[in-house]
């Protein structure tokens, strides 16, 4: 039998431009979340947020119909610190039709839960042997409720409540049909 041939790995560093584009890439997903939760749009909306939809300078966010799950235009506010947070975020070569948020820096699924693990939310268990990819992950609290991309949406009602807002503005700054 032919002994096995072993790899060994050899380590590089970062070039400061994978620096940049590694630290950008991180930026982009906690600004992802801080939208999320700061505006209670829905996964599906941020994801297809475009530049068109944001006045920055009117501090608003535009919910076009077919975005939308109630299936009609809707407007959120965006408050200041988004508002300066996107602002320094846009490419200056972006266009009004181009994603906030493009494919290669929305998280997956998979990836919120990774960061969720990786900001001590949960856990992840991968079987004895299994390569990466194959983890399980545990996003449940000790009173048994789960973490989900949606959480930061339910965050976003709970501040609102929190702060003393009139549960008719926190139903419509949802844009729930009921309370």
């Amino acid at each position: 039998p032919l002994a096995e041939k072993s790899k060994e790995r050899v380590l590089k560093g970062v070039t400061p431009k994978e620096r940049v584009k590694l630290l950008a890439l991180g930026r982009a997903r906690a600004l992802v979340y801080a939208v999320a939760a700061g505006t209670g749009l829905r996964r599906g909306e941020l994801s297809r947020l475009r530049w068109g939809d944001l006045d920055l300078q009117k501090k608003i966010v535009f919910v076009p119909a077919a975005s939308a799950k109630a299936k009609r235009d809707q407007s959120v506010p965006l408050r200041s610190d988004l508002a300066a947070n996107l602002t320094a975020y846009r490419p200056a070569a972006a266009a009004v039709g181009d994603l906030v948020f493009p494919t290669a820096v929305f998280p997956t699924l998979r990836t919120f839960k990774r960061d969720a693990v990786a900001a001590g939310l949960g856990t992840a268990t991968r079987p004895n042997g299994a390569s990466r990819g194959c983890e399980t992950y545990d996003l449940t609290d000790e009173s048994g409720r789960d973490l989900d991309f949606h959480c930061l949406r339910v965050s976003f009602v709970s501040n609102l409540v929190a702060a003393g807002v009139h549960p008719r503005v926190a139903q419509a700054l949802a844009r729930h049909a009921k309370i």
